[in-house]
C-alpha cells in the first residue's frame, strides 16, 4: 500500500516498524504498520509512505534519455519562474521512494503537448512560453513557467557613404516575449582600449529603448545586448572597424588648382565647416555659397566632426596678360624688327595682313605688314597688339652714290667719244 503518511487510530496502538507513534508519521520509506487493540489482538501492513510530490529538474541542451541520473540539472521552483533559456531544454523529474511520477509539458494556453514517466526526459527544441507540471501518489507539484528563445537580438551595420556616417541598429529578438534588458555601446581608438559611449555623435542617448544610432567619427565599435535569455559568455556581441571618408564639396567657377577671372563659389553637404584664407590675408570662415571676389591664390579648408581636412585651391586673377614690346608701340609703325615678350602663360592668336600665322611669344618680327596679335592667358584675360612693319627707305648715301656714279659714267662715255673721233685744227700750213 502506497501512502502519503501514517495516522494514530484512537483506541488502538500503532507501530511502525515496532515504534509506537502518537502523532503523524511520514518518513519517505518502506514500513510495516502494526495496529493492535486492548486484548492483545494485532494487524500488521508493508506500507510505502510518499511524502512529497516529485521536484522538477531542468538542463539546457539536449540530455538523451537513457542517461541516467541528474548530473548536470538544477531543481526549478515555482517561486522563481519563469525560467529563461537562450537554448533548447530538458525536463526531468526526481521522487523519493519509488512514487510512480509523471510528468507534463503544456503551452502557454494549458494545451497538453507531451507527458513522460519520472525516467523519461522532454526537450523544448523550439521557442515559446510553456508550464511544466508534475504529480505522484502524494500529488501534484507547483507548476513551472520556462521560457525559450532561440532567435537571438543582433546588430546591422551600415557605412553611410553618401552621408559619411555610420549607422547602427539594434534588432530585437524574433520572439516577441524576448525583451531587451540592456544596450551598450563601446568605442576604441586603438582597437585595445575601449570606452563607453553614453550618446551617439547626434546625442541620442544609449538606452534599451533606443535602437537606432549613428556615428560621424572614425573608430571601432563594440554593440552588446543582453536579455533574458542570453547573458555571460552569451551576451550578443558584436563589432566592426569604421573610418570616415573625408569632407568633400564643389567649386562653381573653377576648379581644383585651376585659375579664373570671374567670381567663385563653394558649397558642400556633408557635415562639416569651411575656411578660406587668400594670400596674404588671415584664414576667416567661409559660409556656404557666398561669391568669392578678388585677385588672389585662394585655398578653402573644408573640416568635418572627425578632424578630417580637405583643401581645395583655386586663383583668380582679373588684369590682362603681363607683356612687353620692344621696336614698336602698341599701335605704331617701324622698319625694324619687333618682339613681344610675355611674363604670365598665354596662348596667341597672330594675324599678319589678316591671315593667320603661328607665333611664340620672344620669337622676332621683321617680315613687313600690318600685324594684330591677341595674347590670352589662363584665366581668359586677353591683350592686344597692332603695329606695322613697313619696307627700308633707302638711305642717302646710297642716293648719292647712284649721281656719282650716273655722272661719271656720262664723263667717262664722252672721253671715249673724243678720242674715236679726234679734233680738227683750222689754219693755214707753211710751204
Amino acid at each position: 500500500m502506497i501512502l502519503s503518511r501514517v495516522f494514530p487510530i484512537e483506541g488502538l496502538i500503532t507501530k511502525v516498524d515496532g515504534v509506537e507513534i502518537e502523532e503523524e508519521y511520514s518518513n519517505s520509506e518502506s514500513h510495516t504498520v502494526t495496529y493492535e487493540d486492548i486484548y492483545g489482538n494485532s494487524y500488521s501492513q508493508k506500507i510505502r509512505i510518499i511524502s512529497a510530490s516529485p521536484k522538477i529538474f531542468l538542463k539546457m541542451g539536449e540530455v538523451p534519455v537513457n542517461q541516467e541520473g541528474l548530473s548536470g540539472f538544477v531543481e526549478g521552483f515555482s517561486s522563481l519562474s519563469p525560467y529563461c533559456f537562450g537554448t533548447p531544454v530538458t525536463i526531468a523529474i526526481s521522487e523519493e521512494n519509488g512514487g510512480e511520477g509523471y510528468f507534463f509539458l503544456r503551452d502557454e494556453e494549458g494545451n497538453l503537448l507531451e507527458e513522460s514517466e519520472k525516467d523519461g526526459r522532454i526537450t523544448i527544441g523550439a521557442s515559446g512560453i510553456y508550464r511544466i507540471s508534475a504529480l505522484n501518489r502524494f500529488g501534484n507539484a507547483e507548476d513551472i513557467e520556462v521560457r525559450v528563445s532561440l532567435s537571438s537580438p543582433g546588430v546591422e551595420f551600415v557605412k553611410d557613404q553618401e552621408g559619411k556616417k555610420l549607422h547602427i541598429t539594434v534588432r530585437a529578438s524574433e520572439d516577441s516575449f524576448a525583451d531587451i534588458k540592456e544596450i551598450e555601446i563601446f568605442k576604441s581608438l586603438d582597437g585595445v582600449s575601449y570606452i563607453p559611449v553614453l550618446f551617439d555623435d547626434y546625442g541620442n542617448k544609449v538606452e534599451s529603448t533606443r535602437t537606432a544610432y549613428a556615428f560621424r567619427s572614425s573608430g571601432t565599435y563594440r554593440v552588446s545586448i543582453l536579455d533574458s535569455f542570453r547573458n555571460g559568455k552569451d551576451i550578443v556581441n558584436k563589432e566592426i572597424s569604421y573610418v570616415k571618408p573625408y569632407p568633400e564639396g564643389v567649386l562653381s567657377g573653377v576648379s581644383e588648382g585651376q585659375i579664373t577671372n570671374g567670381s567663385v563659389t563653394f558649397s558642400w553637404t556633408d557635415e562639416a565647416e569651411a575656411n578660406i584664407q587668400r594670400s596674404g590675408f588671415v584664414k576667416e570662415r567661409y559660409e556656404k555659397g557666398r561669391e568669392i571676389e578678388g585677385d588672389g591664390e585662394y585655398t578653402i579648408f573644408l573640416s568635418d566632426f572627425d578632424n578630417n581636412i580637405t583643401e581645395y585651391s583655386f586663383q583668380i586673377k582679373t588684369t590682362p596678360p603681363a607683356l612687353s614690346i620692344t621696336g614698336v608701340e602698341n599701335g605704331g609703325i617701324t622698319n625694324s624688327p619687333v618682339v613681344i615678350s610675355a611674363l604670365d602663360q598665354v596662348s596667341c592668336m597672330a594675324l599678319r595682313n589678316g591671315e593667320a600665322f603661328s607665333y611664340t611669344p620672344g620669337e622676332s618680327l621683321d617680315i613687313p605688314g600690318m600685324y594684330e596679335l591677341h595674347f590670352v592667358d589662363l584665366a581668359g584675360n586677353e591683350s592686344t597688339y597692332t603695329f606695322e612693319i613697313s619696307e627700308k627707305e633707302k638711305s642717302n648715301i646710297y642716293i648719292y652714290f647712284i649721281i656719282a656714279f650716273g655722272v661719271g659714267a656720262v664723263f667717262i662715255a664722252i672721253i671715249i667719244i673724243r678720242r674715236r673721233t679726234g679734233f680738227r685744227r683750222t689754219g693755214r700750213s707753211k710751204r
